[in-house]
């Protein structure tokens, strides 16, 4: 039930668009990247050849730390 595609876009617009609106879009997920960290059957699947097991933990720092 995650949505890893979306997941990984919305990491890769943090750059342009700034991590306060892009954490506003992702918090509208049901399941959360850091629920998806650890198996790695995507990366076997995936076609595009993408760290998806790097890219989770990345939206689940970027997205789900708690401020300072």
């Amino acid at each position: 039930g995650i949505e890893i595609g979306w997941i990984i876009w919305h990491v890769d617009q943090v750059p342009g668009r700034g991590i306060e609106q892009v954490k506003e879009w992702y918090a509208e997920f049901p399941v959360k990247a850091s629920a998806c960290v650890e198996c790695g059957i995507c990366v076997e699947r995936c076609p595009f050849d993408v760290d998806i097991t790097a890219k989770m933990h990345q939206a689940a720092a970027l997205f789900e730390a708690e401020a300072a």
